[in-house]
């Protein structure tokens, strides 16, 4: 019996309590259903990811909320850097846009949405409502967080919405 195994796609050895290549992650022999299974997973996790709806009014049109689940919220906090703040003078004494804050700002509210999504659909969400994004500066020492917050349901289409009509 051996006592290694040999990977399928690269030919690497590798121990035998190793369920997938160190290498190219390619699955043990007899794990490859277990990695079908789990890429299936990931792959209806980023559809639902992307089908998720974000949205800073109470509903959503044409959508009808059928579950009122629970609060969301996401937290990033982002230093600033130095250079940013060395910009940030030249800018406040001459006047002008601060492109490196600019930058920041837009990197963290993505996190923060991206965040408020995960947590709206680790909670069986398909939508989030009442969206809202704080900014807030923490202590002195440039650091910029920002929270994203709504309440996470779920919505279906209304009948109105596709074309039905109702008696």
């Amino acid at each position: 019996m051996p006592e290694y195994n040999v990977c399928a796609n690269c030919g690497m050895q590798f121990g035998l309590a190793l369920s997938e290549c160190p290498k190219c992650k390619w699955p043990a022999p007899g794990r490859e259903e277990e990695r079908r299974l789990e890429e299936q997973r990931r792959e209806e996790e980023r559809k639902r990811f992307e089908e998720l709806i974000v949205t800073a009014s109470p509903g959503v049109e044409g959508y009808l909320v059928t579950k009122y689940i629970d609060l969301v919220s996401a937290e990033v906090v982002v230093g600033t850097g130095i250079f940013s703040e060395f910009s940030a003078s030249f800018f406040d004494f001459f006047g002008g846009r601060i492109g490196a804050f600019e930058k920041k700002f837009a990197q963290a509210k993505e996190a923060a949405l991206t965040k408020l999504r995960w947590a709206a659909i680790a909670q069986g969400a398909n939508a989030v409502i009442c969206a809202k994004l704080d900014y807030e500066n923490v202590g002195d020492r440039n650091l910029l967080m920002v929270v994203a917050s709504g309440t996470a349901v779920l919505v279906e289409p209304s009948s109105a919405a596709s074309g039905e009509i109702e008696d």
